[in-house]
């Protein structure tokens, strides 16, 4: 079976004739069968604008896919004010989209948050800016998480979770199908609204209503409509 390397390759792909960004690395092999090349060793991909520049020991780009991937120790340097980690990156070629998979995590610079999942989505110019889905948990601070199937958290600081929603606090654990966290001035947390069959563990007791709300600034719950103690 024949084999083709390419020694220290370069991409410039061009977005309607303006150069975009460049991939540079040590090796490269062509793939037919999949139509990609596959970079690898010190591989940098670096935006025209040098607004991003990555780094990985291995990178796909395939001219039929809108996302170049990555592998193998991946690192983003750039001012979008996150970092984000994971086994497997993604840059979408408009380079409006960054991609983490398996073990994703991501954390905004100057806050204590943390957001985990195997699968996270960041928009940095869209309102709507980070999305995570399967196993989601974000870290709101050491003793405050909060896991659902899936969390949306955007760019006012509005959090959205759907889907085996768990609170959990010093003083709380809640749980529904349903989560919206109201931010206040800074964007840090205020209130959590839990609806879709909400309920509270208190005890040995099950705390069930139509709505609770948690007050993160006096660690207190509110619980309204339809209460049910099981």
């Amino acid at each position: 079976e024949s084999r083709a390397q390419i020694i220290n390759p370069k991409i410039i792909f061009y977005d309607e004739d303006e150069e975009s960004f460049t991939i540079t690395a040590k090796f490269a092999d062509l793939d037919k069968e999949e139509q990609l090349v596959k970079m690898y060793e010190d591989v940098v991909l670096t935006t025209n604008d040098e607004e991003y520049v990555i780094t990985a020991g291995r990178m796909n780009f395939a001219e039929d896919n809108d996302y170049i991937e990555f592998f193998d120790n991946w690192d983003i340097n750039s001012d979008i004010g996150y970092e984000i980690q994971g086994e497997v990156g993604k840059l979408s070629k408009d380079l409006n989209t960054i991609i983490s998979m398996k073990g994703a995590s991501l954390k905004k610079d100057g806050s204590t948050s943390v957001l985990n999942a195997e699968f996270i989505k960041l928009e940095p110019d869209q309102k709507h800016s980070v999305s995570a889905d399967s196993q989601a948990k974000l870290s709101i601070a050491s003793d405050q998480n909060l896991n659902a199937d899936h969390i949306d958290i955007k760019s006012d600081g509005h959090i959205i979770a759907e889907g085996n929603v768990a609170v959990r606090t010093a003083s709380i654990k809640a749980y529904s199908n349903n989560l919206k966290i109201l931010p206040r001035a800074d964007k840090s947390p205020a209130t959590a609204i839990l609806t879709g069959r909400p309920y509270i563990v208190q005890n040995d007791s099950n705390i069930h209503s139509d709505l609770i709300r948690y007050d993160f600034s006096i660690f207190f719950s509110f619980i309204e409509g339809n209460v049910n103690i099981v």
